[in-house]
């Protein structure tokens, strides 16, 4: 009997990638792989031999090797002739210089390369040619296998090689051999473990790694994430002094962060941490596994705040870790806290704090005066009003016009990536978001030269509408009373009432028609009798209910006779009971029954507002007329709150029509949802209209315009602004106009431009804000530049035996160095010198801006 002997274990097979690291037992392979990586950037053994196969040194001239190309075999570097003669053939390849600290971008056309097109064989800067029988550009192109981007005065082409390679990049595999005759082994595997372990490599030789002795293995969480140039990090961007700013601009060194959790981006979790573990899992974006973990199974049973499994709820204990992780690093003087759930995530956050790793504790004082916390702008809406006002990012000083939802637009980017990842083991997917996560930040990083600038001309044009706008305002209003408001808006920032709301709350038609009610059975209760068995309030609102079921009728045909069967049945008791209230009303209703031959919809109630004025008071008894008046209060409150909420639902979801809805049928129903939509709008309008014009005549225009405007004067413009973000809303005519002049001796007027005032106040103040902060992201972003040019220039002394490693090293720092300053320089440049003449008042602000903290350095170093 055979025996079959259990197969062997190796390291090197069963975890191939844990043995590339082997970071407890002993060095491993990262720190070699990084070296001979940073050698590549320097000439290593060919600093003093010449050119190796140079056609001139039998002539004894002995030309430096100064030239590399990068899709050539091998790191063979030649002199500038035997370069030429050898990509003649080859005149696309990319081709590196020597300039004396580093290889930099060259190309062959530089270099004095030509092609000759319509002569075979001969191939190149591009000459077509000019023979008698000459063929067209475009089929010169063709010939030479290039392929023209356009066939008519043809200006780029790619070579009919990129073309095939990106019809078949999807299938690599058979780039070999597609006729299934001769399949190779697969080295799938063996070739993602080298992508893997070759992008860790060149994440550590691009945050600096290589160039420190033992670096790669002293490397800080964190250290390899690209970092946010605008933003405040003591010791590099900010003034030795920022801590002792005066109380009025601290908000320049505010750190605003947000906080939110994506549920696309699952994992299966399908691997170990030995066979998958991941190379700089915690060096990066994420946090430290280890302790992470730890601290999730410690509070295992915490309940979850959002939809799903243990570790994909949204629970406080992932958020809590995360957040102090995140933040230890820049404790500032303010944190501000952008969170879609911040009023209930803040809830008892010190005490949890005690249940995190040590090194992750702060004491509670300097937490409670550190943090702010805010909800985002766009999820504001959705909270009850106790958690709006004082956490809405629109009211919070110090903050501009943040919206707190950039996090939304990362995830919405990184959400493509969520299929490939689900499938993927921890340490890999870690590796592989890492990844995305540093190119998202590096496009930012780059960008910021043209983003920043297009926010300030923004903010710049912002800030003078909105103070003009407060400059009119502030015509109206005694120095008295905006000296009282704005220690109401100052106050207010330490937690007194706010300023920016109503005094008094406006009631709802229900408790208008309650409290009428009891005042009705007090009235009872006091020895008053009633008229009629149907009280007076009931009778008026009985007489309302009729009038929303024409307008109900008149608007939808399609429902016109069951509405109509209700209004008969209801109509004649009505009839009976105002004949009972409104003695004499009677002779006007026979009237129009004999002289009209109008539809039910179109009869006249006669309710009180109906009736002229001269008749009014001897026709209604029992105070009928201030009922009704009081009901169309409670209709036009009403109608308003239900106008503000359709027009916001409106307005954003014609944004989520736009940005995110594709194919027929869904634009279909869309489109059905907006007319739903509009016909509610429409309801509410006339609604609002109807009830105004009936207070207008119960009441006067004096008193109606303090509280409800006329919707038919400025339909348009209330539309308009209603659906713009608040902080591009602007103050209406009405509240800047001379006749408010008077509010002092109106309790009730002068409540509501208190709160018009405060909004158009904020408004300014947020622009303000905005302009000083993005010249301070400005200011801070060029300083960090400056940083990093001076960074890369200080870590030139490698130790090492190797002297071409050192060689390398040295040089990839200067090219780096020489990166960071040539961003420095394209900044100042669009920041300073700008072209268009709309800019020229905030450049030349900005030069002078900029000249009080100019950044110098040796533009010779890199």
């Amino acid at each position: 009997m055979v025996i079959k002997a259990p197969a062997k274990h190796y390291a090197n097979s069963d975890a191939p990638l844990y043995e590339w690291m082997r970071v407890n037992e002993c060095v491993g392979f990262r720190e070699e792989y990084l070296l001979k990586e940073l050698r590549l950037e320097g000439r290593g053994s060919l600093t003093t031999t010449p050119c190796s196969s140079c056609s001139d040194i039998n002539n004894n001239i002995v030309q430096e090797h100064l030239y590399r190309c990068e899709d050539c075999y091998g790191p063979e570097i030649l002199c500038k002739s035997c370069c030429l003669s050898k990509h003649a053939r080859h005149p696309l390849h990319i081709i590196h210089k020597w300039n004396g600290t580093y290889f930099e971008c060259s190309s062959l056309a530089d270099m004095g390369l030509r092609v000759q097109l319509g002569h075979e064989g001969m191939p190149l800067n591009i000459d077509f040619c000019g023979c008698h029988q000459r063929i067209s550009h475009r089929q010169q192109l063709l010939r030479c296998e290039w392929y023209p981007a356009t066939p008519h005065f043809p200006q780029s082409a790619c070579t009919r090689r990129v073309l095939e390679f990106f019809l078949i990049l999807a299938c690599l595999e058979q780039l070999t051999d597609n006729t299934g005759l001769n399949v190779p082994k697969s080295r799938y595997k063996e070739f993602m473990r080298m992508v893997c372990q070759f992008c860790h490599i060149k994440l550590m030789k691009r945050a600096g790694h290589g160039n420190i002795t033992g670096g790669i293995y002293d490397t800080e969480p964190g250290a390899l994430a690209i970092k946010c140039p605008a933003c405040p990090q003591p010791g590099i961007n900010l003034p030795e002094d920022w801590d002792k700013v005066e109380g009025s601009m601290k908000f320049l060194y505010y750190l605003i962060i947000a906080m939110d959790a994506n549920f696309r981006l699952k994992n299966r979790n399908q691997a170990s941490s030995i066979a998958d573990p991941g190379l700089h899992t915690g060096l990066a974006y994420f946090v430290p596994d280890k302790s992470y973990t730890e601290h999730i199974l410690k509070n295992a049973s915490q309940a979850n705040v959002g939809v799903g499994d243990l570790q994909k709820g949204e629970r406080y204990a992932n958020m809590d870790f995360i957040f102090f992780s995140s933040i230890m690093p820049l404790l500032l003087l303010t944190v501000v806290i952008s969170y879609d759930i911040a009023c209930q995530w803040k809830l008892n956050l010190m005490k949890r704090m005690n249940e995190l790793p040590e090194h992750l504790r702060m004491p509670a004082a300097v937490a409670l005066a550190a943090f702010m916390f805010g909800i985002p702008k766009f999820h504001c809406p959705a909270h009850e009003e106790k958690c709006t006002i004082p956490h809405s990012l629109n009211l919070m000083p110090g903050v501009g016009w943040t919206d707190g939802e950039g996090i939304e637009c990362n995830w919405a980017e990184m959400n493509r990536v969520a299929n490939s990842t689900k499938e993927m083991g921890a340490g890999y997917r870690h590796d592989v978001l890492d990844d995305h996560f540093g190119h998202h930040n590096w496009c930012k990083y780059a960008g910021l030269g043209l983003s920043l600038g297009k926010k300030l001309l923004n903010a710049v044009k912002e800030q003078g509408c909105h103070q003009s706008f407060l400059h009119d305002f502030n015509l109206v209003i005694d120095d008295a009373h905006r000296g009282e408001w704005t220690a109401m808006i100052e106050a207010w920032e330490h937690d007194n009432p706010n300023p920016y709301v109503h005094s008094k709350i406006s009631l709802s038609e229900a408790q208008i028609c309650a409290n009428l009610a009891d005042n009705e059975k007090i009235s009872i209760s006091n020895g008053r009798q009633l008229l009629h068995e149907v009280t007076p309030s009931s009778f008026v609102n009985m007489g309302l209910v009729l009038e929303d079921a024409q307008r109900r009728i008149k608007s939808d045909l399609t429902r016109s006779l069951s509405a109509n069967g209700h209004t008969k049945l209801n109509q004649p008791r009505f009839r009976v009971i105002q004949r009972v209230y409104m003695v004499g009303v009677e002779g006007w209703i026979e009237e129009q029954d004999m002289n009209s031959s109008e539809e039910v919809e179109d009869e006249s109630l006669w309710l009180p507002s109906t009736l002229p004025p001269s008749h009014r008071d001897l026709l209604c008894t029992n105070n009928i007329a201030h009922i009704e008046a009081e009901l169309r209060k409670g209709q036009c409150h009403h109608s308003l709150d239900k106008l503000h909420r359709q027009l916001h639902t409106k307005s954003h979801f014609v944004k989520h029509r736009n940005l995110d809805l594709r194919r027929q049928q869904a634009n279909t129903r869309a489109n059905s949802f907006l007319a739903r939509l509009n016909s509610k709008i429409n309801a509410a309008t006339e609604k609002y209209c109807v009830a105004r014009s009936a207070l207008l005549e119960l009441v006067g225009i004096s008193e109606l315009d303090r509280e409800f405007q006329s919707l038919g004067v400025r339909c348009e413009e209330y539309y308009r602004n209603a659906q713009k973000d608040k902080g591009y809303q602007t103050t209406l005519w009405i509240w800047s106009a001379s006749g408010v002049r008077n509010h002092e001796s109106d309790p009730g007027l002068n409540d509501v431009l208190r709160v018009e005032w405060a909004k158009s106040h904020a408004r300014a103040q947020w622009w303000n804000e905005e302009v000083l902060l993005l010249k301070e992201e400005m200011r801070r972003t060029r300083q960090f530049l400056a940083w990093r040019v001076e960074q890369w220039q200080s870590i030139t002394d490698l130790s090492h035996k190797d002297m071409q490693i050192v060689a390398g090293a040295v040089a990839h720092a200067h090219r780096q160095a020489a990166v960071q300053h040539a961003l420095l320089s394209h900044f100042t440049f669009l920041w300073t010198n700008g072209a268009a003449a709309d800019i020229t008042a905030v450049t030349d602000e900005l030069a002078e801006y900029f000249a009080e903290d100019e950044v110098n350095f040796d533009d010779d170093e890199g």
